[in-house]
């Protein structure tokens, strides 16, 4: 994994079985921390990018709060990618404002 953005995670030094909901945990709590965590955005592209680039939507667990059922369709994954690089450039800008 690659990227400075990782140092910033709300998920780093949480247990990892919650990061796996075929496990049998609910998800709700791993979406709950993406949700608020503020590097969501890049952690999402990291996950759909993987997704495009492999060809494949096994990139298992919760990234950027989405399943890797929500990263299954190539198309929808496209539309979630345009929209994280969105938010990460809005983000981008008001902080240099």
């Amino acid at each position: 994994m690659t990227g400075a953005w990782i140092a910033n995670a709300d998920c780093r030094g949480v247990d990892p079985i919650f990061w796996f909901p075929e496990i049998g945990i609910s998800r709700r709590h791993a979406i709950n921390i993406c949700n608020s965590c503020p590097v969501m955005w890049e952690c999402r592209v990291y996950s759909l990018s993987y997704r495009l680039s492999h060809g494949a939507y096994w990139l298992d667990g919760i990234w950027g709060g989405l399943t890797p059922h929500d990263r299954l369709n190539k198309t929808k994954c496209k539309e979630l990618l345009d929209e994280a690089l969105s938010m990460i450039e809005k983000n981008s800008e008001r902080i240099n404002v």
